[in-house]
């Protein structure tokens, strides 16, 4: 097989022959016949012409494919004009999808805010009621301690005026036992104080009127 001629040899050779042909001197018309009636002579030149024309042949098999080739890449650029215009297409669809997301961002980022705030608010709340609670669960512990000396005392105060000849005694525990357990109640300090003037001018109402019988 014969090896494949570059387009450049070709080109080379189908220039020599061109400029063999033109250059070659036509001596006298005998010659040229004496040449002609040469068989080997006309053999070698069929076979030239042969190739001169096969070369031609692939001259315009090249500007064919030239041709397609051009066709192909002219396709091919319109493709990718097509392509980019997609492309710019997406991008800009891209970009307004990007603008959308940072201001649904920004908005989310806000709506986060607003309730951190709020929670902080509803966390200061819950702590001022937890305060609350916590005050007025002691109160209640406090008031049911109240209750239950109060109990005592009146017990002990009926015992007492049971007991006639002993009630000094049972007045005095009773009174130490309500020191002891209410000292911490301010609100009873004052109640004692009211309590011990009452009770002083009550003794001395008593005493005035033992002295008078």
């Amino acid at each position: 097989m014969p090896r494949k001629l570059s387009m450049k040899e070709r080109m080379r050779r189908k220039r020599k022959h061109e400029e063999f042909r033109r250059s070659e001197p036509e001596k006298n018309s005998i010659s040229k016949k004496l040449h002609r009636m040469d068989a080997d002579m006309r053999q070698q030149e069929q076979e030239r012409d042969a190739a001169a024309h096969a070369e031609l042949r692939k001259i315009d098999i090249y500007r064919e494919e030239e041709k397609e080739r051009d066709r192909i890449s002219h396709a091919s650029r319109r493709e990718n004009e097509t392509y980019r215009e997609v492309e710019k297409e997406r991008n800009r669809v891209e970009h307004v999808s990007r603008r959308e997301n940072e201001s649904y961002r920004e908005v989310e980022k806000e709506r986060d805010r607003v309730e951190h705030v709020s929670r902080r608010e509803n966390e200061s709340y819950r702590e001022v009621e937890k305060e609350r609670d916590r005050v007025e669960h002691a109160s209640r512990r406090e008031n049911e301690s109240y209750r239950e000396v109060e109990k005592e005392r009146n017990r002990v105060e009926h015992v007492s005026r049971r007991e006639n000849e002993s009630y000094r005694e049972v007045e005095k525990e009773r009174d130490r036992v309500e020191h002891a357990s209410r000292r911490e109640n301010e609100t009873y300090r004052e109640v004692e104080k009211e309590r011990d003037r009452v009770e002083h001018a009550s003794r001395r109402d008593s005493s005035m009127g033992t002295e008078k019988c």
